[in-house]
């Protein structure tokens, strides 16, 4: 039976399986209570698995039952779909769309805030329309805060200007964990379904600035990297068929799988030399 072949496991094994056990039981129960839909089920459901995994692991006789339980629950879990309509938050609350002709491209629903505060701003989207021909290279910021193995990727593309004297322009380009309204980020969450992810496409100013001037405890260091225009044109055609895909086919965040870092690894940024002496902790001026 399933309760003598667990008992009568050599000691390792037994509690290995002991130990899986109980993270699968402490995940499923909080998956429930984080994730379940009627809101008022949450903690009693959450309740009634952890006590099937603590009664059988007093009892083994009722294991069974526990594992069926789990396997119901992560059948359940992995239904779990992530959807562009929802009442988002007013920052993250339009998705961009890119249109290409030739070299053109026409960007529309980007990002160029004016911010007072971290949360008080007055929202600007704005049209945009750049050159592929005159894309230059591509900077890099990465923000920290916390831990110094917590940070966030934001990637910039430079424009050269239409003629010698013109000054270069830059789109800032941001994987980030799309919030509903009333929702706050939190990396522990993230790793349920409670997040989607969204490409953002912003002035540069708009989302370094709000990172250097009006968040606390938010460390930002810019990186030129050594990529040429050629590459520099793939990444950015890159990220636009994300943004095109992700309007027809919503993702969730994840902190640990499917975040501002991990999304971008499939593409050369992963290949990226950087210039490690052009390193700065900004304070926000202007870049031109």
């Amino acid at each position: 039976t399933m309760q003598l072949d667990v008992l009568h496991w050599p000691g390792v094994p037994r509690a290995l399986f002991c130990i899986l056990f109980l993270l699968a039981s402490i995940w499923a129960a909080t998956a429930l209570f984080v994730d379940f839909s009627v809101t008022g089920l949450r903690a009693p459901l959450a309740l009634v698995h952890a006590c099937l995994a603590i009664v059988a692991l007093l009892r083994p006789k009722t294991l069974l039952l526990s594992l069926l339980s789990f396997a119901l629950v992560a059948g359940w879990w992995f239904t779990l779909q992530p959807s562009n309509d929802r009442p988002w938050q007013l920052d993250v609350d339009r998705l961009p769309a890119t249109e290409v002709r030739g070299n053109e491209v026409k960007l529309t629903n980007v990002q160029n805030f004016e911010y007072r505060t971290e949360t008080g701003y007055t929202p600007h989207w704005e049209p945009r329309t750049v050159d592929l021909a005159r894309i230059r290279g591509v900077d890099l910021f990465v923000t920290h805060w916390g831990s110094p193995y917590i940070a966030h990727a934001i990637v910039s593309f430079r424009f050269g200007g239409a003629t010698d004297s013109s000054e270069d322009t830059f789109l800032a380009m941001s994987i980030e964990a799309r919030k509903t309204r009333g929702q706050e980020y939190s990396a522990f969450l993230s790793f349920f379904r409670q997040f989607e992810l969204i490409h953002l496409v912003a002035n540069e100013r708009d989302v370094i600035r709000l990172r250097t001037n009006y968040r606390t405890g938010e460390v930002v260091r810019l990186y030129h990297t050594l990529m040429n225009p050629d590459d520099s044109r793939v990444f950015f055609l890159q990220f636009l068929q994300w943004i095109k895909r992700q309007r027809i086919q919503p993702e969730w965040y994840n902190a640990l799988t499917d975040n501002c870092s991990s999304s971008l690894l499939p593409t050369k940024l992963s290949d990226i030399e950087l210039k490690l002496a052009s390193r700065w902790n900004l304070t926000w001026r202007s870049r031109n």
